[in-house]
């Protein structure tokens, strides 16, 4: 019976999700890859949030072994919540071990320059002969970029765990504006106010929607990182004669399908749109 032993792990993390795990993300060896894993007895396996490759642990590993995936990502909200600086939807990343800087962890070789993706590893998909075999496929699911690392040539590994490779997305930051439709007419605007004394929001006045309808308007003095499953628990109030009365105990957050434009200070800027009916 063959045993395996560990020779690569590549671990994908996003601050978007709670678990760091992306769901969306896949990776798929190239031709040449699939057949150097072939030749040399290895195995290629998906992982949670990566892959590995698994060599025989009856055999050596061979030096300079270099092997390229293609990520894939299924989610067409993908680039909603995460931070790619503005790129655009064809722009191909490129996370190879040769152009990164090692990690705060001596134990993971991180494949970006920056503590995150950034536009240091955005490439057009018409460059580099690394992308000239693959720009021309037709993809059932669109590639964001390639995965380029190698094994044996570098500082032998812990035999049990193989070298590790790390690669990790920032979730985006947007300005979230709330409309309040319904608003008790008190003379009074509503605010929103964070019980956790964090995130501040001003008023940016009312602004007529479709259907004849008026929203108060207030939006986030400070952008605020989109997640899957939100911590925030704002709170809709309004002052009375008496105090203060708690319209929405608990506003609803914001979602990546739902983003506008504003304009600061002569700036477009995104903005999270987040309705709320009274």
């Amino acid at each position: 019976m063959i045993t395996y032993r560990p020779l690569l792990r590549v671990d994908v993390r996003h601050e978007f999700h709670r678990d760091g795990i992306c769901p969306a993300l896949s990776f798929i060896q190239t031709p040449e890859t699939a057949r150097l894993i072939a030749s040399r007895g290895m195995v290629f396996r998906a992982t949670t949030g990566g892959f590995a490759i698994f060599r025989p642990d009856d055999r050596d590993a061979d030096d300079d072994l270099v092997f390229t995936v293609v990520m894939q990502v299924a989610d067409p909200a993908f680039a909603n919540y995460t931070d790619l600086d503005g790129a655009s939807s064809g722009a191909w990343y490129l996370f190879d071990r040769a152009r990164a800087p090692n990690g705060t962890d001596d134990s993971v070789a991180r494949l970006h320059e920056e503590p995150w993706v950034s536009a240091s590893e955005r490439m057009a998909p018409d460059t580099g002969q690394l992308l000239a075999s693959l720009t021309g496929r037709v993809w059932a699911v669109p590639p964001l970029g390639v995965v380029r690392v190698s094994a044996g040539g570098n500082p032998a590994p812990a035999a049990d765990s193989g070298e590790r490779y790390g690669i990790t997305f920032r979730a985006r930051r947007t300005l979230w504006k709330y409309y309040v439709l319904g608003a008790p007419a008190s003379g009074v605007p509503p605010a929103i106010s964070d019980p956790d004394g964090v995130i501040e929001f001003e008023s940016t006045g009312a602004e007529s929607l479709a259907g004849n309808r008026e929203a108060i308007t207030l939006r986030s003095t400070a952008p605020i990182a989109l997640q899957e499953r939100p911590a925030h628990r704002f709170q809709l109030r309004v002052k009375t004669t008496t105090g203060e009365r708690v319209l929405v105990r608990r506003l609803a957050v914001a979602s990546p399908n739902h983003l506008g434009k504003d304009t600061i200070d002569g700036h477009e800027v995104t903005v999270s749109e987040i309705y709320i009916n009274l």
